[in-house]
């Protein structure tokens, strides 16, 4: 049986000396650059850190598609045999197989072990991923409440949709302009309008997935295939195999050094487009390459089983899977792929009813999508019962309420600048008052149900992502530092004007503001590189930070209402999500509760130079306290995340609502003690 029976997509015309002459030839060379390809992908996925650039695998995929798929159309054309419906038949047979397993594997083993919010954003991206739009959908979600990637099982099927968007288009285009002359120049055209438009882009994230950036790789390969150029220095074998060895070197240069944090990203994937592109041209022979071109051909199977394999994985063993793990991820990514080429693709081979099935197969996967997404995940799903409890500590409790709006009204004039307003009211009584950012509003159902056993009304005014430090211009550009203090100057303003707060109790983060997140895992050196960063020098210092805790505390301390102005230090950060550590079905090893706590002398590196900041902004005033949360939430060696099956925490570094009021009770005795 020849090769273009088995896999006839692989097949490909040969150059003559015409645009419209072609003999068919198997092109050992594309095999390698697809198995190049998905090889860069999948070691990207897996060893980020490793292969940063790996991610460039999918533009070399764009440029040998549009290569491939415009061969085959020249040729049908040139034999008058060329229909629109059998082309999208034919595309049908040879995405379809596969896609439906995948689609129907990532289905079932969400429904397994996903939590309902997880399910409700795979059954989403299923439902789009069903009807090739998936990329739009990515390019909406980037931004500051984007899920990471690693929650995304189906993810990496945005390529696809691109694909198949250009291809939308490109065969009608075909069709309709017979001119060789203007098709070439209208090609040229959208690439270089592409290119430009990408060059422009000011969201690299988000326009990773659009399809008006990717049409100048994929026209790219239609233009090579279209205008059946070999330069006559390419028809010396020393020199082919010279271009042929600096482009592959290029190709895996770029895989090891290029990232994907890179502002100009998009553009440097020119690098490796262009690589793909030479060697097209130069037509090496590289059927030497067995190994390489082995995967080439199981290249698309092994491209959508490999990311629902390590997603599902890091997802169920809490965010960190060890080097071993990865690996057995990447061998059965290619023991899965083989299978799927084996026994899976050959179904498009049997009869001419292939295509309506296939059809069915995959929008029943799209419509099995849709009701999740519909349903919420079916929190419901009886071996989820158990994390009921569990899963409520995760939302965040109002921001504001109409008692605390109605109380300010009478101490501020001007519309409320600040975030939070909350309150929690006894008759006729003194109050005490938290105020902060976000981790002040985290704190506040504690602290309510403590301040009201104590005789006090409790209220909350706080702005998110500024601390009430005054002076200390904190904000990621000149309109937020001065929103910022106008929220800080309009709280303070209300807590000196309403003589009925007796106390004050400040809660913020701290290392955060300075240094920004700790980058990974933390360990020793990563959280000492971490206290290196500056996040905007020289506003984001500690000796500013110090200054504003301090005016803040004096202009505090002048009001004689006011028996007491405490600071609580900021509680430990983690390393992951909380949830990433909540025990998963049928999890009988404990794999998706390792790495729960944190080590204390982490959490006091960390902390270590924010601490000192807070002490020397300490008054000498009597009134002044310092009460540090270390003291209730961790023991000589461990902070704790979850106490007796409950998570003390409802994402990375905000109490949950069990958190607070377990920190609040603890404190209580030491916040409202008598001078």
């Amino acid at each position: 049986m020849l090769y273009s029976e088995i896999n006839p997509i692989f097949c490909l015309i040969c150059y003559t000396n015409s645009f419209s002459q072609f003999v068919m030839h198997y092109r050992s060379d594309i095999e390698v650059l697809r198995g190049i390809a998905v090889l860069a992908v999948i070691a990207y996925h897996a060893f980020p850190h490793w292969f940063p650039g790996g991610y460039l695998g999918v533009d070399i995929f764009f440029v040998i598609s549009g290569f491939l798929i415009t061969h085959i159309i020249l040729k049908e054309s040139r034999e008058g045999v060329f229909t629109l419906t059998g082309f999208y038949a034919r595309r049908i047979r040879r995405l379809f197989p596969a896609l439906s397993v995948v689609l129907g594997f990532c289905v079932l083993m969400g429904w397994m072990i996903l939590f309902s919010q997880e399910l409700t954003l795979l059954g989403s991206h299923v439902q789009w991923a069903s009807v090739f739009s998936l990329n739009f959908v990515l390019a909406g979600e980037v931004g500051y409440s984007d899920t990471e990637i690693i929650y995304k099982p189906v993810m990496h099927l945005w390529s696809l949709a691109v694909e198949e968007q250009f291809y939308l288009i490109w065969p009608i285009l075909l069709l309709l302009i017979r001119k060789e002359s203007l098709l070439l120049a209208l090609l040229t055209v959208m690439i270089c309008t592409s290119f430009i438009l990408t060059m422009m882009i000011t969201n690299p994230d988000s326009a990773h997935f659009q399809t008006i950036y990717r049409v100048w790789q994929l026209g790219l390969g239609c233009l090579l295939a279209g205008l059946n150029w070999s330069p006559i220095f390419m028809r010396s074998k020393l020199i082919k195999n010279i271009l042929t060895a600096t482009c592959l070197s290029t190709i895996v240069f770029s895989v090891l050094v290029l990232r994907d944090d890179d502002q100009h990203r998009l553009i440097l994937a020119g690098i490796p487009v262009l690589a793909t592109a030479v060697i097209l041209l130069c037509r090496p022979n590289l059927q030497r390459w067995q190994s390489i071109q082995a995967v080439g051909r199981i290249s698309y199977p092994a491209y959508l089983w490999h990311w629902p394999l390590l997603s599902f994985t890091t997802i169920y063993c809490g965010g960190h899977i060890p080097t071993a793990t990865v690996l057995i991820c990447v061998a059965l990514t290619f023991a899965l792929a083989w299978l799927t080429f084996r026994y899976v693709e050959p179904v498009r081979h049997r009869r001419a009813t292939t295509v309506p099935y296939l059809v069915g197969c995959v929008i029943a996967a799209g419509l099995t999508g849709l009701l999740i997404a519909a349903a919420d995940g079916f929190p419901e799903r009886t071996h989820f019962r158990y994390l009921t409890e569990n899963l409520e500590e995760y939302q965040r409790t109002p921001r504001t309420d109409d008692e605390c709006e109605e109380h300010i009204s009478n101490y501020v004039t001007q519309p409320r600048l600040f975030q939070y307003c909350r309150s929690s009211l006894r008759e006729n009584g003194p109050s005490v008052v938290l105020i902060g950012d976000s981790h002040a509003h985290a704190l506040f159902p504690g602290f309510a149900t403590v301040s009201n056993k104590q005789g006090y009304s409790a209220f909350l005014l706080a702005s998110s992502s500024c601390p009430p430090f005054v002076g200390f211009r904190w904000g990621r550009n000149p309109e937020e530092k001065l929103i910022c203090q106008k929220q800080i100057n309009q709280m303070l303003s209300i807590v000196e004007a309403d003589e009925t707060i007796h106390q004050v109790l400040i809660v913020t983060r701290g290392p955060v503001y300075i240094h920004g997140e700790v980058e990974g895992k933390f360990t020793a050196q990563t959280v000492a590189r971490s206290l290196q960063h500056r996040v905007d020098p020289p506003d984001m210092s500690y000796a500013n930070f110090a200054s504003g805790l301090s005016t803040t505390w004096q202009r505090l301390l002048a009001s004689k209402h006011l028996s007491r102005v405490d600071y609580l230090l900021e509680n430990h950060e983690l390393d992951h999500h909380v949830k990433e550590r909540i025990p998963r079905p049928f999890d009988y090893f404990n794999l998706s509760q390792q790495g729960r706590d944190m080590d204390k002398a982490l959490y006091q590196l960390r902390m270590s130079l924010y601490t000192d900041a807070v002490e020397l902004a300490l008054p000498s005033d009597r009134r002044a306290n310092i009460l540090d949360s270390s003291d209730v939430l961790c023991n000589a060696t461990t902070c704790r995340t979850f106490l007796n099956g409950r998570s003390l925490f409802a994402d990375d570094d905000h109490l949950s609502v069990f958190g607070s009021h377990y920190v609040a009770e603890r404190i209580q005795q030491s916040l409202f003690s008598k001078q």
